[in-house]
């Protein structure tokens, strides 16, 4: 009726004893369209933008590509375009980096790149991340390495959507005695 073929008429018993359901976040609860919400940067916003651009550029990584739709929305012309080695975003250490001729770009999960300094106002920026990510916002920081100096350059918040029927997907699932666990790759 619904174009649904099953092979196997067994694995109906075996849905019937389902009691809990693990998934991810990302794609399934939520849209998968990363946009950027805010950014909290410590130098100037042209500078802040450059590294932006030069973090995202050539990649189709949703982060990336939120951040190279948020570069153009805002007018952003790049000046140049440099050569770089490419670090892919490595799920236990949560960063990738792009290493170019003089310095190299760290970019990942607030936690990470802020224990690698110690400036001012990392409390402060650190309870704001925590208090953005608590309402479901995603973030990134970036940090540029040049002789052995790291420097801080920000931080950009992300939102993703949940799906318009993610709600009512897991109501159903309660109502029926299934448990949700969310297992996140944030949690590794």
């Amino acid at each position: 009726k619904r174009g649904v073929y099953i092979n196997n008429i067994d694995v109906f018993e075996d849905l019937a004893d389902i009691e809990l359901i693990c998934t991810d976040k990302t794609g399934t609860l939520t849209l998968t369209v990363l946009e950027v919400m805010d950014h909290d940067r410590a130098i100037d916003k042209d500078e802040f933008n450059k590294y932006l651009y030069l973090s995202s550029m050539d990649s189709s990584d949703p982060f990336d590509v939120a951040l190279q739709d948020h570069l153009k929305e805002m007018g952003y012309k790049p000046e140049e375009t440099l050569g770089y080695e490419s670090r892919t975003f490595d799920p236990f250490i949560k960063t990738s980096s792009r290493k170019f001729k003089d310095f190299e770009i760290h970019k990942g999960a607030p936690e990470y790149i802020l224990s690698k300094m110690h400036f001012e106002n990392n409390l402060a920026l650190s309870l704001k991340v925590k208090k953005r990510t608590s309402t479901g916002e995603r973030a990134l920081s970036l940090i540029k390495e040049k002789d052995g100096k790291k420097e801080y350059l920000g931080t950009i918040f992300f939102q993703d959507p949940i799906k318009p029927d993610a709600k009512e997907t897991i109501k159903n699932l309660f109502n029926k005695g299934i448990k949700l666990k969310l297992i996140s790759g944030d949690n590794l």
